[in-house]
C-alpha cells in the first residue's frame, strides 16, 4: 500500500517505487491499486488537524495516507523518455465504485487509481540469436497481457454487472 509510505513527491516513496522497479524481471508487469483523489474517506478526513499536506492526512490510527492522481503514478513508475530506465505505461485510470451497506442504508463512494506497467526488455542480442538458433520463436508476453487483461476486464465488470439488490422489508 503505498498510500501509507508518503505523499507524492518524497524521498521515501521515490525509494519505494525504484525498489519496485529494481525487483521487477524485465518483461515483468506491475499492478498497483491504491486511494484515488476525491475518494469519500479523503472528503471525511479533509480540513482541519488530519490534513498532513497535499492529499496526504492522518487517519484515525495516526497511520498516514495519501490520495494519488493519475500523474502521481505516471510520475512514479512511467517513462518519461525512451532511455529512462522507469517502466512502460500500458494502463492508467481512476476505479469508481459506489458501496451500499443494507444493514444502515448508507452509501459509500469510493475512488482509486489503477494502473499496470511493464519494465521493458533488455534488448542485447543473444536472446534472439539464442532462440533462432534453437528453432524456437523468441519469447512473447501476449499470453500474459491476455491473462491480466481478462482479469481485470472481470474484476471490473463483476462490480458493473452487480446490481444493488434490495431486502425485502418484512410486511
Amino acid at each position: 500500500c503505498l498510500s501509507a509510505v508518503g505523499p507524492h513527491p518524497s524521498p521515501s516513496l521515490d525509494r519505494a517505487a525504484r525498489h519496485v522497479i529494481d525487483m521487477l524481471k524485465p518483461g515483468g508487469t506491475l499492478v498497483v491499486r491504491d486511494y484515488g483523489r476525491l475518494d469519500e474517506a479523503q472528503m471525511k478526513l479533509g480540513g482541519g488537524d488530519k490534513e498532513l499536506g497535499h492529499n496526504f492526512y492522518r487517519k484515525g490510527d495516526g497511520t498516514g495516507c495519501y490520495y494519488f492522481e493519475l500523474d502521481d503514478l505516471k510520475d512514479l513508475f512511467g517513462n518519461k523518455h525512451a532511455h529512462d530506465d522507469k517502466l512502460e505505461l500500458l494502463e492508467l485510470d481512476y476505479i469508481q465504485r459506489v458501496y451500499r451497506n443494507r444493514g444502515d442504508e448508507t452509501t459509500r463512494r469510493r475512488v482509486w487509481v489503477q494502473g499496470r506497467f511493464r519494465k521493458p526488455r533488455k534488448n542485447t542480442g543473444h536472446d534472439k540469436c539464442a532462440a533462432v538458433s534453437s528453432g524456437l520463436d523468441a519469447p512473447t508476453d501476449t499470453t500474459l497481457e491476455q491473462f491480466l487483461g481478462t482479469v481485470v476486464e472481470r474484476w471490473d465488470d463483476y462490480y458493473k454487472t452487480r446490481s444493488p439488490s434490495t431486502s425485502p422489508s418484512p410486511s
